[in-house]
């Protein structure tokens, strides 16, 4: 969630090491998505890595704990990949706000 990625890197930050690099902050079913946490990592000066960015082998796009479960809807929200395996955006939003913030604030 965007309230608990904000409070650990303002932790990081005390500890004076330099930048931050988050690579576990995609996890849209817990609130935690592209659309939110952009502006967190940005006005923290962190820069975040997904996963999954196609859909496929991966499935990144699963829930993380799928190899222990099997009540996982085949249609459930996507945990990690931005885009289907044809290039097609999982969520409109998302490429606005990376545009947004790779781009356009700049």
């Amino acid at each position: 969630e965007p309230d608990v990625l904000e409070r650990r890197l303002q932790e990081l930050a005390q500890l004076e090491r330099g930048p931050v690099l988050v690579t576990e902050f995609m996890a849209r079913p817990r609130n935690s998505t592209l659309v939110n946490s952009l502006p967190v990592l940005q006005r923290n000066g962190a820069w975040g890595y997904t996963w999954g960015l196609f859909r496929g082998k991966s499935e990144t796009h699963r829930p993380w704990d799928t190899w222990v479960r099997d009540d996982v809807l085949a249609d459930a929200e996507w945990f990690h990949d931005v885009f289907y395996e044809n290039g097609t955006a999982y969520a409109d939003e998302e490429l606005r706000q990376i545009w947004w913030h790779a781009i356009g604030m700049n």
